[in-house]
């Protein structure tokens, strides 16, 4: 329930975690921790776009990402949102197009920004998955690198997006197509 997912999140446990600091812009940084990645991505953003997506897949060779990279998203696919174009249906359809699985959920009301690398690393802050989160917009993010913690991020992003709706692809084309 949530209530317990908010308890036991709530509950100290970090230890041996390498905690790195990333103020704006935060490209570099997340650059290095998507091109860590070898099997498992876990991404949150209530907003994404094109310039996101592109420079997600952009950072992992595309046979690499065909065959051994599951991605696993969660965002909110609010319909203002998408008509205003700060959630873009099409650069998620795109992402799906360029990994072996995506899973997506929406989940009405995510805010969190979480990037987590195959459960070793983390990166979570106020940064969306678009150009102004990524390179122009002032942001704030910090890096966790610790399998313990990583893992821990990820469980909850899993709990997360339980509490949401899976989007099929078929969905994401109608979406794409109504935004246009």
């Amino acid at each position: 329930s949530e209530l317990s997912m908010a308890v036991r999140s709530a509950q100290p446990f970090i230890r041996n975690a390498e905690i790195q600091l990333i103020p704006s812009p935060c490209k570099d940084a997340l650059a290095r921790l998507v091109e860590s990645v070898q099997g498992e991505l876990h991404i949150v953003s209530p907003y994404i776009t094109q310039a996101g997506t592109a420079f997600i897949t952009s950072r992992i060779d595309g046979a690499t990402r065909r065959q051994s990279i599951d991605v696993r998203l969660l965002t909110d696919l609010n319909p203002l949102s998408v008509c205003q174009g700060s959630c873009d249906p099409e650069a998620i359809l795109d992402l799906t197009r360029s990994f072996r699985l995506t899973m997506i959920h929406h989940l009405p009301r995510v805010h969190a920004k979480i990037v987590v690398a195959d459960r070793a690393a983390a990166m979570i802050g106020s940064a969306n998955l678009t150009q102004g989160g990524i390179q122009e917009n002032y942001e704030y993010n910090i890096k966790v690198s610790s399998q313990e913690v990583a893992s821990r991020i990820a469980q909850d992003v899993e709990e997360y997006s339980s509490l949401g709706a899976p989007i099929t692809t078929d969905l994401l084309e109608s979406y794409a197509k109504a935004a246009t």
